[in-house]
């Protein structure tokens, strides 16, 4: 399984810019391999839907189970696993401050 610091560096992978300087991990390969330079990328982050709750709706979510066909990769979240902590290390690819305390 993949961290959530992997996010940053893939995106940025993808889109051919550069990742943080703070960023300790780099891109998932198997995502920017399989991908050709796009003109816009949608990054859709849906905040609690963990791979037990999507395993148990799967069947009303027909679209988004497609979208997860295409590339889905299950990344482990930041400790505390608050909303606002994780959403500062997706863009960053770098743990909050508040991270390396708890």
């Amino acid at each position: 399984m993949y961290d959530i610091q992997c996010i940053a560096p893939t995106v940025a992978s993808i889109l051919a810019v550069p990742v943080s300087s703070g960023s300790e991990v780099g891109p998932v390969e198997k995502v920017t391999d399989s991908m050709q330079p796009p003109d816009r990328l949608a990054l859709v982050v849906l905040d609690g839907l963990g791979s037990n709750v999507l395993e148990q709706v799967k069947d009303e979510m027909p679209v988004l189970m497609k979208l997860a066909d295409l590339h889905h990769i299950e990344v482990r979240s930041v400790l505390p696993s608050l909303t606002y902590i994780c959403l500062s290390t997706l863009p960053t690819g770098t743990f909050s401050v508040l991270t390396r305390y708890c």
